[in-house]
């Protein structure tokens, strides 16, 4: 029996060698890969180097607009609900006349006008490291307007009631073009988008507005239809917050997150780190490389902004390292900054999109107005054969779908006009009017 113990003993020793090596080689295999990709991506992006290098545009800073639309913040009343009033502006014509506007509203709407009535808006973009701004608060005083809209509208008031809306649809265009960052701009198309809306019912209500009124209305959507997009410059103040927030990170993984090759040698905020010192044990974080992604996707995205909908093609993500046959090596230059990319950049399609719905809502209202005021007009005649025919008495020129840079259509027999959008049976339905009301 001792003898047999003794044999299986010796040949345990031989297959715990071999299997000892075998590891040894794995790990010597996957180091010798790892090292390859990290050389690899460091040959494809080189320390400090990036795929655009150019300078960051600077935004221009209008800062009597800023203190005014500070000064409108200011004066939101307390409580002033947005969520309440956005489902209060859902259902068509009035809201319920039972919700209650405060009694602080006032010094809010002249707040509003006085911003309104300010020209050449344009604000620094807010950092993301600061305090978000209460500009929801903003919208929430646009809605309590167009419910003060209706107010008037069903007090046999429609002329004072369309006034209104138009005030709020130019507070939403302001921002739209010039808050300078992402979120203001977006809120600034909510609000147009939904002044607009309201605009539309209350032409189609049963007290429409007199003439003069629809013609000031049409004035005011076709100037605001012919402007440019402000989503650009909107895109690249957004882009200027964020490299900030990604140098920040810099220090943090330097101090907090990893050790540092030398002990107590951790860089100061603010401290320039020189080529080969003070580096992080470990390449999971590089904020060059990060802000270098970050400002070629700012600038893609800025530029697709600028394409008409319909052509806009995003790119697929970037390889920054090479993968091997195998794909697990991805990223491992620079892991944490592509995950804090990933996390952090907005949804700039679903932006955009949002841009291009509320724009062709305005060619389409446009159109549809202008129709309506001919029908006033010629109110036995046959309808225009075409919207060709509406220029220059009603219209400056036929308007035109941003989405793809088309006409909006248009259909005398069928008594309708659409957008490319909105055509078909399964196309948006706000973005095709019908024409069956009469004055």
């Amino acid at each position: 029996m001792s003898a047999t113990r003794s044999r299986t003993r010796w040949l345990l020793i031989p297959v715990l060698l071999l299997g000892a090596l075998a590891v040894l080689l794995a790990l010597l295999l996957v180091g010798g890969w790892a090292g390859v990709s990290l050389k690899s991506a460091s040959a494809v992006w080189p320390q400090g180097q990036g795929p655009l290098d150019m300078p960051e545009p600077a935004l221009p800073v209008e800062p009597d607009a800023r203190i005014r639309l500070d000064t409108l913040m200011e004066r939101v009343p307390e409580g002033l609900d947005t969520s309440a009033l956005g489902t209060a502006l859902q259902g068509e014509g009035p809201p319920d006349p039972g919700l209650e506007l405060p009694d602080e509203l006032g010094p809010a709407l002249e707040a509003m006008d006085a911003l309104v009535e300010s020209s050449g808006l344009q604000m620094e973009s807010w950092g993301l490291t600061d305090e978000a701004p209460p500009i929801l608060g903003v919208l929430a005083v646009a809605r309590a307007r167009l419910v003060r809209a209706w107010r008037y509208a069903e007090a046999d008031r429609p002329d004072e009631a369309l006034a209104e809306m138009l005030r709020t649809a130019r507070l939403g265009l302001l921002l739209e073009l010039g808050g300078g960052n992402l979120l203001s701009a977006m809120v600034g198309v909510a609000i147009g988008e939904e002044a607009l809306g309201e605009l539309v019912e209350l032409v189609s209500w049963e007290r429409p507005p007199s003439a003069a009124m629809l013609a000031a209305a049409s004035a005011e959507i076709e100037a605001a239809s012919l402007l440019p997009s402000g989503l650009e410059s909107s895109i690249l103040g957004e882009c200027a917050g964020a490299e900030a927030m990604y140098d920040q990170m810099r220090w943090w993984s330097r101090e907090q997150l990893f050790a540092t090759t030398e002990p107590g040698a951790a860089a100061a905020p603010g401290e320039p780190v020189a080529p080969g010192g003070r580096e992080c044990c470990f390449p999971f974080y590089d904020a060059d490389r990060t802000i270098q992604l970050a400002r070629q996707r700012c600038r893609q995205a800025a530029a697709l902004s600028l394409a008409p909908g319909s052509q806009r093609v995003f790119p697929e993500p970037e390889i920054l390292a090479a993968t091997g046959p195998l794909d697990v090596g991805r990223w491992l230059d620079n892991s944490v900054g592509r995950v804090l990319l990933d996390v952090s950049t907005p949804g700039y399609g679903s932006f955009m999109a949002r841009l291009d719905r509320v724009r062709s809502r305005r060619a389409l209202a446009l159109a549809w107005l202008a129709v309506l005021r001919w029908q006033r007009d010629h109110p036995d005649a046959e309808p225009p054969a075409s919207l060709q025919e509406l220029v220059p008495a009603y219209l400056i020129q036929v308007p035109i779908d941003p989405w793809d840079q088309a006409p909006v259509a248009y259909d005398p027999g069928a008594g309708a006009l659409w957008t490319s959008q909105g055509a078909g049976p399964d196309g948006d339905d706000e973005l095709r009017l019908e024409l069956g009301m009469a004055f």
